[in-house]
């Protein structure tokens, strides 16, 4: 600045001092001003209130990350429930589309018998004995110190790698089982065909006139208005005898098989013979095969039902292990083996070559 004589005169002005927010009073912030404040008093406390800094941040990093977890167990759980109420939904109030039927169609008029592979056989062969096997590999592999994953904390307890194994395979397996079941329930509930023992069954009777399937004026004559007259037929098995495609009982224990059979050849590791572990994978998938096949010679489905719920659960069971699980057979690499013979460079034969 020029005064009136002149002469330049340079005023200093006062620094703008930085601005300090003092609602600022989060707790950490509020621990790292402490901790400076006892850096700068006494140089003897630097490393330990640097530690102190470094315990803290990984305790919140360490919270948060168990709080992610957290919700993801939750959403988990809520898919599994909300999948398996839609089941239960079309179970209770569900109702099969209304066809009509032809008296003279010999595929309809099939005796009715009781089904060779139970229900209580096919939850043990579908969902115990899977998830004992996959229980059982689990516990091997820890044993063995083979599995790829590491613990990880989740909030006070340490969560290891078997247990995160258990919760993924049989998570899935559990997952995939219920949405094979609601794909097939869809489709049940969506086609209405009738089983090959509808008529011995219902014993349909024409509302219209009250002639039945007996009378050759109804033979090729498309029939929806009827009523069942069989007295020992219950409503249950009325809904039951419109939901023939495609096969529940198929479409299950193929995926369940399946899945089973493709995980052991991914996780299941054999030194000795391999032939036991492929006898292992063809139990499971003739398991599956017999199952379809006796729906079809107890008159539950055709066999179109048959081939469109072993297609189903096959290639579901494939969808969620190579894509969503990712299984890859295990090979050896040639960069890993070690060669029995050590070979060395001569250079004195190959300076003398």
């Amino acid at each position: 600045m020029v005064n009136q004589n002149g002469k330049t005169v340079v005023v200093k002005l006062p620094m703008e001092q930085p601005h300090i927010d003092s609602t600022e009073t989060s707790p950490l912030n509020q621990r790292l001003r402490d901790n400076n404040s006892d850096i700068s008093s006494s140089p003897s406390s630097a490393v330990a209130s640097e530690q102190s800094c470094k315990k803290l941040i990984h305790s919140n990093s360490s919270n948060q990350s168990s709080r992610k977890l957290l919700l993801n167990i939750i959403i988990d759980f809520a898919v599994l429930l909300i999948v398996g109420c839609s089941i239960t939904i079309f179970f209770l109030i569900g109702e099969p589309y209304e066809r009509g039927f032809f008296c003279n169609d010999e595929d309809l008029m099939h005796p009715y018998h009781i089904s060779t592979v139970k229900h209580w056989m096919l939850f043990v062969f579908g969902i115990i004995i899977p998830v004992v096997i996959i229980f059982t590999t689990e516990i091997c592999r820890s044993k063995t110190g083979i599995d790829e994953e590491h613990d990880i904390k989740f909030f006070k307890w340490t969560i290891s790698a078997c247990k995160q194994n258990l919760y993924k395979y049989i998570g899935m397996f559990l997952l995939g089982t219920i949405s094979c079941q609601l794909l097939t329930d869809i489709a049940k509930y969506s086609v209405g065909r009738y089983r090959p023992h509808f008529i011995t069954l219902c014993q349909p009777v024409l509302n219209a006139d009250g002639s039945d399937c007996n009378d050759t004026k109804n033979f090729n004559r498309y029939i929806e208005d009827f009523t069942c007259s069989n007295p020992n037929v219950t409503d249950k098995m009325l809904k039951d005898m419109r939901l023939s495609f495609p096969s529940a009982n198929s479409s299950f224990s193929f995926f369940t098989m399946t899945f089973c059979a493709l995980y052991l050849n991914a996780r299941l590791q054999w030194n000795g013979t391999q032939i036991l572990k492929y006898f292992l994978q063809f139990i499971l998938i003739a398991a599956a095969w017999f199952t379809s096949l006796s729906r079809i010679s107890d008159y539950k489905h055709h066999w179109s039902d048959v081939l469109a719920g072993s297609a189903l659960g096959f290639v579901l069971a494939l969808f969620v292990c190579q894509k969503i699980l990712k299984f890859k057979r295990r090979e050896k690499c040639l960069a890993n083996l070690k060669l029995p013979i050590k070979y060395e460079l001569n250079t004195h034969n190959q300076n003398s070559v």
